[in-house]
Formats: C-alpha cells, structure tokens, sequence
C-alpha cells in the first residue's frame, strides 16, 4: 500500500466532481492509501478502504493526452454505498503511462 501522489489526488478529485459525488476532504486525500493494479505500468488502482463493498458501477470518466500524445481514459468505479474505490487507466495503446497530468478544477 501507498499514499496517493499529488497528480492522483488532482485526478481524484476531478473524477468524483464529475461524478457529482461528495469531494473529500484534505486530511483524507493525504492519508488514504491505495493499491496499484497489474495493468502494465498504465497507474490503475484500488482505494484500500476497510468500509468499501467491492467494485460496484462507473460514477465518471476524463480523457486526456499522456505527454508522448497517446490517449488516456481515466475512470474511477465506486461501490455499491457510493464510496470511490478504483480509478482505472487505460492507454489506448496498451503502454505504460509516462505522465498523470495536475488536472484544474472545471477542466
């Protein structure tokens, strides 16, 4: 297990705001901590939450460019009580991904 990195956090964040679900508050963004999935090298992971009822429904989605110009679809799955508990990362080539860009709020 891991704490998130700062452009996790910002994709994060970003994701549950277009997913209309509750932003989190700064204490736990710094401590909660994570899984990384085998997925190549492409920056999926699982949100280890003792609360969380396993991979429930895609609550939102954001594309973006990694920085060699390959397509990234980031999504982010909560549980059945609401509760995000995975971002996936898919790069349309199958690659791992170079750089998780420091999304803005709005973007």
């Amino acid at each position: 297990m891991r704490e998130l990195t700062p452009a996790e956090r910002s994709l994060l964040r970003h994701l549950m705001e277009r997913g209309g679900l509750r932003q989190p508050d700064e204490r736990w963004l710094a401590e909660v901590k994570v899984d990384d999935l085998d997925d190549g090298g492409m920056g999926s992971y699982v949100i280890v939450e003792p609360a969380n009822q396993g991979r429930g429904h895609l609550s939102s989605e954001v594309e973006f460019d990694d920085s060699d110009g390959v397509k990234v679809l980031a999504s982010l799955y909560v549980d059945a009580n609401g509760h995000p508990c995975e971002v996936d990362l898919w790069k349309v080539d199958f690659s791992p991904l170079v750089t998780l860009p420091l999304l803005q709020r709005g973007e």
